[in-house]
């Protein structure tokens, strides 16, 4: 992770900000939902922290070093679950649809948009932590026996990411729900459909498609 600390820094300022706007925005919409988005946002973090910790060699070891990285596969789809908040912007109190010759309105009122913009901007930063921790981790070096496969083993998960995405947000279970994993089986493959294949496809490839492109358009590595 190329200038960790400046980027520690700069994460930790985001989160900040986050977190004032947050509190502004439940002031002004009254809407609890966004105070509930800065937990949504922490766990988001959680990857990047520990990326962070493992570059600069606070967790050494090859064993402490595999738990963490088991850590945060866990956890890394919190990163990208944030997105799916978006499905709580209510376009109903942004846009009128007109019947008819009636015309469409945008309704123009600060407290609808202030909701929509702070969810945005969670989904933002925590697309920015997810993809922050995981471009570190495909940065590995050279000399590393996964180097050759680090490709495959980002897309493999990005699709992990998905599957943990769909069962938190339609079964509503955490990262840390891993000792209930007989009943997350259960429940995932009793209600599988084909919107299940659908989501996790859909969501595994989006990830795919943002990481690579910014990798061949921001990131400096030759």
């Amino acid at each position: 992770m190329q200038n960790a600390k400046k980027s520690l820094v700069t994460n930790i300022i985001l989160f900040a900000i986050y977190l004032v706007l947050s509190v502004v925005t439940y002031i002004v919409v009254g809407n609890f939902l966004h105070i509930f988005l800065i937990w949504n946002l922490f766990l988001a973090t959680i990857p990047f922290g520990i990326v962070y910790l493992i570059d600069q060699k606070v967790l050494r070891g090859k064993v402490i070093i595999t738990i963490s990285v088991l850590l945060w596969l866990f956890f890394f789809p919190n990163s990208i679950y944030i997105i799916t908040d978006l499905i709580y912007t209510d376009v109903y109190s942004l846009v009128v649809s007109g019947n008819g010759y009636q015309p469409t309105v945008y309704i123009q009122e600060i407290a609808p948009y202030m909701a929509l913009f702070h969810i945005y901007l969670g989904s933002i930063i925590g697309l920015i932590y997810g993809f922050k921790s995981i471009n570190a981790l495909y940065n590995l070096n050279k000399t590393t026996v996964f180097y050759k496969y680090r490709d495959l083993l980002v897309i493999i998960v990005f699709n992990l990411s998905a599957v943990g995405i769909y069962i938190g947000r339609f079964f509503r279970y955490n990262s840390w729900d891993l000792f209930k994993i007989f009943n997350i089986i259960n429940d995932f493959f009793s209600t599988f459909s084909l919107f299940t294949l659908f989501f996790i496809v859909a969501l595994a490839i989006i990830q795919i498609l943002i990481f690579y492109a910014f990798r061949y358009n921001f990131n400096q590595e030759k």
